[in-house]
Formats: C-alpha cells, sequence, structure tokens
C-alpha cells in the first residue's frame, strides 16, 4: 500500500512537471504567451526552451504534429508546436515550415538557425523524426531563402543600373484588335535560371510589353496555375483555352520565393488536371511529358508536347524543391504542367540550367537540364488560398497512351498572354 501511495505521488510530480514546462516552453523572451499569439510566431519570437521534461508531451503529440505537418494547417502546427515548447531540432523545423506557408520567410530563417543549434537531435539513439532529416532539410531551405534574398537585391541593382545607364531597349510590338497579339522573343537571359534575377527593360514608349507562358486549370469553377514570372508585371492577363476561347484572368493568390501564381476565369473549366497528394512518392526515372506553349512569335500557338524522366529528386545545388527533368524546355513553356504517365500533375515547368554560367564553369553546354517545382508547393499555396484542388494518391501504373495522355493534358493546357 505504501508503494502504491508513492508511485501515485511520484506519478502527479511526472504530470504537473510535464505541464509546467510546456507552459515555460511556450514564451517568448518577452514574456508573450506564444501559444495564444500566432503573430508572434509568425514574426521570429517564438523560443521552445523546455528540454528533457517535456519529451513525454512531445512523444504523445507527434502523430498530430506530423499529420497537421501534411495537411498544411499550418497555423494549428505552429500553435501546437511553441504550446509544447519542446526544444529540437525538429520542433524548430517544423515552426519554420508553418511561418513560410504563413508567408514570412524571415522568420523562418530565425527558426532553422535556432534549430541547427539546439541540443536534442531527432535521429539520436532513438530515431524519432518522424521521415523528416531536419539538419539537410534545414541547411537547404536557409540556402534557399538567403538565394531567393540575394537574387531579389541584384536584381533591384540592375534594374536601376539599367534605368541610369539607357541600356539596349527590347521593342515591344502593339497588339493588333481582333488578332492574336505578336509578342516579342525573348532574350537570351530568359532561359536562365532563376528568372527573377534578368533585368527589366525600360519601354521605349507606351505601346503595351507582351509576354507568354503556359498554365493549367486545376478545378473546374475556372481556377488555373502558372510561374509567378510570367504574371507578374502584367496589368492584363489573357486566356486562351484549347478550344480558343478567350477570357481574361485575375492573380487570386501568388507564392512568390516558390515562382508560382494561381489566376481564375469566369465561367467553369470542365478539363483539368488532378494533382499528386504527395510528390516525395515520385522517383528518379518516372516517366513525365509536359504540354506548353513555347515561343509562340517563332513556333505558333499550336500547343507543344516534350517528354523525358525525372532525372533528379532535387533541383541545382540540391534544392529540395525542385525536380530536375530531362524534358526539352524552351521560353514560353513556364507554367505548364509535368505529369506521369497517368495524367496526374507532380510539378510545375519553371526553369532550365543557366546555360552560359554552365559553360564557364564547366566548358561545356549542358544538355536538356531542366527544372520543376514538385506539385507539394502548389498544393500548400492551393491549401494556403483555401483553393479545392482534385488530388490523387493512387500509385504509379503503366499509365495512358501517348495519344490519349497528350490530348488529355492539353485540354486543360491554356496559353497565357501577359500584357504589361
Amino acid at each position: 500500500m505504501r508503494l502504491i501511495k508513492t508511485l501515485l505521488v511520484f506519478s502527479f510530480l511526472l504530470i504537473g512537471g510535464l505541464q509546467g514546462c510546456a507552459q515555460k516552453g511556450a514564451q517568448s523572451t518577452s514574456g508573450v504567451n506564444i501559444a495564444s499569439n500566432l503573430d508572434a510566431i509568425t514574426k521570429g519570437k517564438a523560443r521552445l526552451t523546455c528540454q528533457v521534461e517535456c519529451s513525454g508531451s512531445w512523444g504523445s503529440a507527434r502523430k498530430k504534429l506530423k499529420s497537421l505537418y501534411e495537411n498544411r494547417l499550418w497555423e494549428d502546427l505552429a500553435i501546437e508546436v511553441s504550446k509544447i515548447g519542446f526544444e529540437s531540432d525538429l520542433g524548430y523545423f517544423y515552426l519554420g515550415k508553418a511561418v513560410t506557408g504563413l508567408g514570412n520567410s524571415e522568420s523562418a530563417l530565425i527558426y532553422y538557425r535556432l534549430g541547427l543549434t539546439k541540443i536534442h537531435k531527432c535521429d539520436g539513439i532513438i530515431n524519432n523524426c518522424d521521415g523528416f532529416s531536419p539538419p539537410r532539410e534545414m541547411q537547404a531551405q536557409i540556402l534557399q531563402i538567403m538565394q531567393f534574398a540575394n537574387q531579389q537585391r541584384q536584381a533591384q541593382l540592375q534594374q536601376r543600373q539599367a534605368q541610369n545607364q539607357s541600356p539596349q531597349l527590347v521593342n515591344k510590338q502593339p497588339q493588333a484588335p481582333n488578332q492574336m497579339p505578336q509578342v516579342q522573343s525573348q532574350p537570351t537571359q530568359a532561359q536562365v535560371l532563376p528568372p527573377q534575377d534578368k533585368p527589366k527593360p525600360v519601354p521605349t514608349s507606351t505601346q503595351p510589353s507582351i509576354s507568354t507562358g503556359s498554365a493549367f486549370f486545376v478545378s473546374g469553377d475556372g481556377l488555373l496555375v502558372t510561374n509567378w514570372h510570367v504574371v507578374e508585371d502584367a496589368k492584363s492577363i489573357l486566356v486562351i483555352t484549347f478550344n480558343q476561347e478567350r477570357k481574361l484572368a485575375t492573380i487570386v493568390g501568388k507564392d512568390i520565393a516558390n515562382d508560382l501564381a494561381v489566376l481564375k476565369i469566369e465561367g467553369v473549366s470542365k478539363n483539368y488536371l488532378p494533382i499528386i497528394e504527395n510528390s516525395t512518392a515520385v522517383k528518379r526515372g518516372t516517366e513525365v511529358v509536359t504540354v506548353g506553349f513555347p515561343r509562340v512569335s517563332l513556333q505558333g500557338s499550336e500547343p507543344k508536347v516534350t517528354n523525358g524522366i525525372v532525372s533528379s529528386l532535387s533541383g541545382n545545388f540540391n534544392d529540395p524543391r525542385f525536380f530536375q527533368i530531362s524534358v526539352p524546355v524552351q521560353p514560353g513553356n513556364s507554367g505548364g504542367p509535368l505529369v506521369t504517365k497517368d495524367g496526374i500533375v507532380i510539378g510545375v515547368v519553371s526553369a532550365k540550367l543557366r546555360a552560359t554560367e554552365a559553360m564557364k564553369k564547366s566548358g561545356s553546354l549542358p544538355e536538356n537540364v531542366n527544372y520543376a517545382i514538385k506539385s507539394n508547393y502548389l498544393l500548400e499555396l492551393l491549401n494556403t488560398h483555401r483553393v479545392k484542388a482534385k488530388s490523387e494518391t493512387r500509385k504509379m501504373s503503366s499509365g495512358l497512351k501517348m495519344t490519349t495522355l497528350t490530348e488529355n493534358v492539353e485540354k486543360a493546357t491554356a496559353l497565357i498572354y501577359a500584357s504589361e
């Protein structure tokens, strides 16, 4: 009987200690209760300060946290991690992903750096990383954020220099009434990765500058996806569908860091493509196809289909956001769907390796080294803007006949004219 009483007292003290530690861990350096203050979390003020005492609370919440992450419920994930307060690399990894999903990459940088300095590593004697590799993934995310910030600074500097030095200008063709708009061929720099770092030309007149790209429908209510760099400067966006309907589109969602944009046209879209639920299921060697509208001013406005394989599960400098693909792409393919032989979207065609840089560094030109942003980032954007797209969980099969697959994808793909 005395032993039972002793165990009960010990259990009570242990539970109380865990609860107290969870409350302590949910405090920021300013003493604000982070669990009830999402604004403080998104500003990078959350600190996970509870150590061994909170491991039990963390362990019991692992399945819930993983579920919140997989369903992209970023607010709930951030609050739950902060409420538990367990100081670990996985905890800070979750916070970084959550605030990135909420649109604050600067705060994510803070959390990723904290995660790389914490004592508790989830891949210790007992691996409880739940399928993640926090150190590697946080390092990749830090590199990505810093590269993007540097690219923005360089683009701004180049734009200021271009305006001050009056460089050679790119002539723009006016759009003739009741005709397909004529589009100036993109300069060589339009083929490079990333698109954000090319300088903006100074307009020679008040005539509109028109560029083209590709897009594809993701729902039956007129929602379609393209790259952000296709429409970022557009004052007017014209969408030409497979059956040659011409409709104006508006931007209803964007993810600048991942070069994605969601557009909306009036009316319904009978043909749209399903998106794979989790692009981590894709393997190297998977056969893929894209349909798009490359170099419309030279090759015409008929859709072009090209195929290849997934060459790598990461992009330039091991960037985990991208697939490297052998599918031939050209300027104008940007924003097109990357689909498997089942007709399921696994990515968005976005860039190709900078040929001039590769030539300087390696002495040879790259051949079919192209990139597509993974569909997981597209689903995050759609979820953030509460866009319901059709997702697929079925396993890869031998697929459709190429002619049938091409026809299905063509019907859901659209030509974009973006007028500045």
